[in-house]
């Protein structure tokens, strides 16, 4: 099975460029064939290989709703993971040094008056694809901000643990079941292009910085049929307990999001 999503470089284009198009331009098109044998396919490895979460007393985390379902997902078997807040709203440079260093701040201080051993995990990709007016195709203004608010952490709080959360890839073909989906304006800039290059620009960045990339973006770019239908970028419970799973070493995985629903 091949979802077609776009072609010819559409779904590349920036938010904008498409002001005056009634549709996003996605083909939202799948193809079925039956094979005889099944064709070779790249093992998946398992990520986040050496990263133990067990040894924080507190693992922070302040990003976009699919970090606050994995915490939810993960409170009652690791009471020590607390979600923080939600900025709502892309990442810029302006934002960094606003919104997103002061609560960091913020819930990083108050943590650190209960306990000594703290990782913060901090991350934005979702909303600086579907509402990132600002970003262009280059996300150099969003590639300023992350590293001007990683440095700013790491600056005043040279004790902890800084992590960041490498975002998950987006489906929008999982969205084609709504009622109009081809003129829902957020719709139109959804795109695994545009996700894909924003993932691999901030992961060369973590790199430059010596920052730990929590990785989950493969396993979601293989789990598309664990987001709800009608949901182009959220996930089922599931695969938010088994990602969790893996930085939590001695907790053994019941789930693996990487096999199909149906087994």
């Amino acid at each position: 099975n091949v979802e077609m999503e776009y072609t010819c470089g559409i779904g590349k284009l920036p938010h904008g460029s498409k002001a005056n198009w009634r549709t996003g331009g996605a083909l939202m098109l799948d193809y079925n064939a039956s094979v005889r044998e099944t064709p070779e396919l790249q093992p998946f490895h398992q990520p986040n290989k050496g990263i133990d979460f067990d040894q924080y007393e507190q693992v922070l985390m302040y990003g976009d709703s699919n970090l606050e379902y994995m915490a939810a997902s993960s409170r009652f078997r690791f009471p020590h993971i607390r979600f923080t807040t939600k900025p709502q709203r892309p990442l810029t440079l302006r934002g960094a040094h606003t919104k997103f260093l002061y609560e960091s701040r913020h819930y990083i201080s108050i943590a650190k008056n209960e306990s000594t051993r703290i990782a913060f995990m901090v991350g934005s990709s979702t909303w600086d694809i579907v509402f990132g007016v600002r970003h262009g195709t280059d996300f150099k203004d969003h590639l300023k901000g992350c590293r001007d608010l990683v440095l700013s952490i790491q600056k005043e709080f040279p004790d902890i643990d800084l992590y960041w959360f490498s975002g998950l890839a987006i489906h929008v073909h999982r969205a084609r079941i709504l009622p109009n989906w081809e003129e829902i304006e957020p719709l139109k800039y959804m795109s695994n292009s545009r996700t894909s290059n924003l993932y691999h620009q901030q992961a060369d960045l973590m790199r430059s910085l010596n920052v730990t990339m929590i990785d989950f973006f493969e396993a979601s770019f293989l789990c598309a049929e664990w987001t709800p239908l009608g949901d182009a970028r959220h996930y089922d419970a599931g695969f938010y307990n088994s990602v969790m799973n893996w930085v939590h070493p001695n907790y053994v995985p019941k789930i693996m999001p990487f096999l199909p629903n149906n087994g």
